[in-house]
């Protein structure tokens, strides 16, 4: 919706500048014609003159300047109607439906090397919702099951526009399967329809939160609340509407084991990136 209400407001400026533009032109044509026609009456001979209207030389060009002002305005106004209808078409129908898979190899130094190749699925912002389906979010369900991952990790936005989304939403992403398990945390979308409700829907489907609270990956790769080797897998409340705790998440484990934070909002990065550099 926001999408559609941006290119909206886009390609209405672009049809309004154009125009207010054709509009200055005619009044500054319209001038620049009455001179040259008194001008030219001026300048004829009397014997020779004919009245301005019935010159068909004239009356050709304000005619032609007359189709292309029209000609132009009918394009901007179709450029920027078409603009809308295509931006919206492609935001509602067409980009919901795209399911896009990329693969990244990451190299975490201190990782045991018991857990070298695990392999980690993220999802995030289905927003199960009037434009995108169960059956598009079920189908991504088998994907994700179909690429055999040990853990899966989902970060946010799982509904949109209403509370009676929570509930299938989150059934569907019950049949996740991963070898060790999956967790997840809320986004804004969460909170502005039930973050509560969504909560207990997400714990009923098997999934753990980890807003603000971290579990771990042993070097067994069983998914447990404490131990001192193998990888930290936390979360934090979503930037905009939770609080967001890193210390609270980041506790526990070896000083040295890789930690692995779940967001659903990158600026949390950002943010922390500038806690360290004021407190060096």
């Amino acid at each position: 919706l926001a999408g559609i209400l941006i290119s909206s407001s886009f390609y209405g400026l672009v049809a309004y500048l154009a125009l207010r533009f054709l509009a200055s032109r005619d009044g500054h044509n319209a001038s620049e014609s009455e001179s040259l026609q008194v001008g030219a009456v001026d300048v004829v001979p009397a014997a020779t003159a004919t009245p301005m209207n019935a010159d068909p030389g004239t009356a050709g060009q304000l005619g032609r300047r007359a189709f292309f002002r029209q000609s132009v305005t009918t394009g901007a106004l179709l450029v920027g109607g078409g603009g809308v209808v295509g931006v919206g078409v492609y935001s509602m129908l067409i980009e919901p439906s795209c399911v896009k898979i990329s693969r990244h190899t990451l190299n975490i130094r201190g990782l045991d090397p018991a857990l070298q190749g695990l392999r980690i699925i993220q999802l995030t912002d289905f927003h199960h919702g009037p434009w995108t389906s169960l059956s598009f979010i079920e189908r991504i369900v088998e994907q994700s099951n179909a690429l055999r991952p040990d853990l899966v990790v989902l970060t946010g936005d799982y509904v949109h526009a209403s509370p009676a989304y929570i509930t299938p939403v989150c059934r569907a992403l019950g049949e996740l399967r991963a070898t060790v398990g999956v967790v997840g945390v809320l986004g804004n979308h969460d909170w502005w329809e039930d973050a509560p409700r969504t909560r207990q829907a997400l714990r009923a489907a098997g999934v753990r939160l980890l807003d603000n609270q971290r579990l771990f990956v042993d070097c067994d790769r069983g998914l447990v609340s404490s131990t001192q080797r193998g990888l930290c897998v936390a979360g934090v409340g979503d930037y905009w509407e939770d609080r967001v705790d890193l210390r609270t998440a980041l506790d526990g484990g070896s000083p040295d084991m890789p930690r692995l934070v779940l967001s659903h909002n990158p600026d949390v990065a950002d943010t922390r990136l500038r806690e360290r550099q004021d407190n060096q």
